[in-house]
């Protein structure tokens, strides 16, 4: 089943999931340009550690990728999503793993402290609660 498929199966849900918009299509999520932004570059910056390896120490564009790296991984966890499907898509984002087994995406406790603030504006928006 396709994902989409499995998104028009969740619109039948109770509640009003499917009335507040927060179920539709990818598209209006601005989190799904975020995660691939992110993925790109995290892919990027980890081939040129590939390639270069301890050259790259205190190399300009180690230095430039992997600050791009940390600025949309930032952007990312504080990003609440506006659908479930861009809130599925953060969480699978988060536990991805590269061809090698590798975590994709590791973060520290003030990211884990973003990422659990965004979850909460996106789960107030859900319930129709609003702000604090």
């Amino acid at each position: 089943m396709n994902r989409r498929k499995a998104l028009a199966g969740l619109a039948a849900m109770p509640f009003g999931v499917a009335a507040t918009g927060l179920l539709a299509a990818p598209a209006t999520d601005p989190i799904f340009d975020l995660i691939e932004q992110h993925l790109a570059v995290h892919n990027e910056f980890n081939e040129y550690l590939r390639l270069y390896g301890d050259d790259a120490d205190d190399d300009a564009e180690a230095d430039r990728l992997s600050a791009a790296e940390i600025a949309l991984r930032y952007e990312v966890l504080t990003t609440s999503p506006k659908t479930a499907a861009g809130a599925l898509a953060v969480l699978e984002h988060l536990i991805s793993r590269s061809p090698k087994g590798h975590r994709n995406f590791v973060f520290d406790e003030q990211q884990a402290d973003a990422l659990c603030g965004s979850f909460i504006d996106f789960m107030r928006s859900l319930l129709g609660r609003g702000g604090a």
